[in-house]
């Protein structure tokens, strides 16, 4: 009896030690399984960062001023004109005094001019009677508007001796410094006996700075 039972207890080992190297088998053929599914972690890459570009600033490129055409010059005969010529204009608040000057002239007596500027360029500061005529003559008060000047004046002494001279001076103020025109519209010179003299206006061009 004794020896069944010793018999029974080897085969009772043996079979407990089936069942724990089969479970063994088991368990390591599952983490072997896991680590071929899951496999190595496959390697971080950092982010590429694109470069940055420098903005390209254009070159800056310098205003160019126009280069005003030259002055034709003067015509023949007794002519009434703005001096000095050419006209640049200066800079914005200051003053532009100009001539009303003849050239060519004989028998003047007396005159009278509208001078037209542009308002958004210049301002009217003054006038004044030049000395082309005999003094103790009479002169008028300059008659202004928002765009223009009337000069007229008259000798009571004769004829002027000269011929050429300045009949007025006028003075403006620079609202803008720009290019502009001083348009002499209408122009008339008489002798003593009050009759219109034949002659030729010229604008005055003023040239921005």
């Amino acid at each position: 009896m004794k020896k069944y039972s010793h018999l029974f207890g080897i085969i009772l080992l043996v079979s407990l030690l089936v069942l724990v190297l089969g479970s063994c088998n088991e368990t390591m053929t599952d983490q072997i399984d896991r680590v071929v599914d899951t496999g190595a972690d496959p390697p971080t890459q950092e982010p590429v960062t694109p470069p940055v570009e420098e903005p390209v600033t254009p070159p800056t490129e310098e205003p160019t001023v126009p280069t005003p055409e030259p002055l034709a010059p003067l015509p023949e005969g007794t002519v009434v004109f703005v001096a000095p010529r050419p006209l640049t204009s200066p800079a914005v608040g200051q003053q532009l005094k100009v001539g009303l000057n003849i050239k060519g002239a004989a028998g003047v007596s007396g005159y009278d001019v509208t001078v037209g500027f542009d308002p958004t360029a210049l301002r009217y500061v003054e006038s004044a009677n030049a000395d082309y005529l005999p003094p103790g003559g009479f002169v008028a008060p300059a008659q202004v508007s928002a765009n223009s000047v009337y000069l007229s004046a008259i000798s009571l002494a004769g004829v002027a001796n000269a011929a050429e001279g300045t009949l007025a001076t006028i003075t403006f103020e620079v609202v803008s410094a720009k290019a502009s025109t001083l348009v002499l519209d209408p122009v008339v010179l008489s002798d003593v006996n009050a009759q219109e003299l034949p002659l030729t206006a010229v604008d005055g061009q003023i040239n921005a700075p």
